[in-house]
């Protein structure tokens, strides 16, 4: 539910206020009073993601906050994890040895910023969980190719999905391990890898079966190595994140989108070399089924790029973020009410310091089903805007108004 909020019928910075959940309420208090708790018994995974978040989002996730969402002796199916840099060593391995024993029903294991905790012995360990299927290790900067091999190995076609960043040991050993041992990969994750040289990511166009592909963060990535990397699984990827890739010719994304007639989801975050002439070609290409689309820091596109865009995409676009797009005015906003309205949900115009009250008046009133929009260093949108517009249950991210 929501309430009305702030000034008037607003709250915050133009928006309402949102009314949290029982759970969610709950999930806090626990929380913020967790060393009252001596124990959880049994979390459903729902509950126990929600603590953990929760907990991380507060700092306050230690090794005993480890123990108590996953106890000794109890039957676990997923543990999620979202910051470890407080979790030692040893409570790490004592929490994971008995899931790795044989009846273990883990399936899904999630440790974020990990690097102080996960060791090759930890390897080890995940290797010989029975019932893995899904597992991201984000920041594990102690694991070498010999360590992913020895997971891919033994999980095998079983793993389904897989995500490793923020290590600068891995090479072209353990991607073609990955690539080898796991046939049956669906989503796949190789993130934060500055060092990682476009070559080591060949093996990866044997896989077949991926619907999600993220090669986020890889900054030495250029155009051959795309096309290489996504040979195989380009006729059913539905999902490619290639932001931070700095490297990335335009051309040479549009010529890999092309052959993936299955992608709803694409993340060009800081491509900046991505032309109007290379976003028509994508828009072209998937014409009437790309539902998001990231185009943060793709300096050199113009509004005659987001009008082809919006012509194209029509109803199957719901999340567009044209953040720090400098050339971006009122010229795409009127596009997009033409001709997205009826899809668009969120939208992030942020630092678009050529859009006017006018503009997002008329997108805000024309699209409906606009549930977010980012306005972050857009100083000169006036409380004209905000008093203006029709849409009393959109939230409104972004401070710093200027005054009408």
């Amino acid at each position: 539910g929501s309430r009305r909020g702030g000034k008037g019928r607003r709250g915050g910075a133009g928006g309402v206020g949102v009314v949290s959940s029982l759970q969610e309420i709950a999930v806090q208090f626990v929380a913020a009073h967790i060393d009252c708790v001596d124990d959880f018994g049994c979390l459903t995974p729902a509950v126990q993601h929600a603590l953990a978040t929760e907990l991380c989002r507060r700092r306050l996730f230690g090794n005993a906050q480890l123990r108590l969402l996953a106890p000794e002796g109890v039957p676990l199916s997923e543990l999620v994890a979202p910051d470890c840099h407080n979790i030692e060593r040893e409570a790490l391995h004592e929490t994971l040895a008995p899931l790795a024993e044989s009846g273990s029903r883990l399936g899904l294991l999630s440790l974020g910023f990990c690097g102080r905790c996960v060791y090759p012995s930890t390897s080890l360990l995940i290797a010989r969980m029975p019932a893995l299927h899904s597992l991201s290790l984000t920041g594990a900067y102690r694991l070498s190719d010999a360590c992913v091999s020895a997971i891919a190995s033994s999980r095998s076609s079983a793993l389904r999905a897989l995500t490793l960043s923020g290590n600068s040991q891995l090479g072209h050993a353990a991607i073609r391990s990955i690539s080898d041992h796991c046939p049956n990969l669906e989503r796949l994750g190789i993130e934060d890898m500055a060092h990682l040289r476009p070559d080591a990511l060949l093996p990866l166009g044997g896989l077949t079966k991926l619907a999600t592909l993220s090669l986020r963060g890889l900054m030495l990535l250029d155009g051959p190595g795309l096309l290489a990397a996504t040979a195989g699984s380009a006729p059913v990827l539905e999902s490619l994140q290639l932001g931070g890739c700095g490297l990335l010719e335009g051309a040479h994304v549009a010529t890999a989108v092309e052959a993936m007639p299955c992608l709803r989801e694409l993340n060009l975050d800081g491509v900046e070399l991505l032309t109007d002439d290379d976003l028509v070609r994508i828009a072209d290409c998937r014409r009437g089924s790309l539902s998001s689309l990231t185009l943060r820091k793709c300096v050199q596109l113009s509004d005659a790029a987001v009008e082809a865009l919006a012509s194209s995409a029509g109803k199957s676009l719901t999340h567009l973020s044209l953040n720090n797009v400098p050339a971006i005015g009122d010229a795409a906003l009127v596009a997009l009410a033409q001709h997205c309205a009826p899809s668009l949900e969120h939208l992030d115009v942020s630092w678009c310091r050529a859009v006017s009250d006018d503009g997002l008046g008329h997108l805000v009133d024309a699209c409906r089903r606009l549930a977010s929009l980012h306005l972050w260093g857009c100083t000169q949108i006036t409380q004209r805007f905000h008093d203006g517009h029709s849409r009393h249950a959109m939230r409104v991210v972004g401070r710093g108004l200027a005054r009408a």
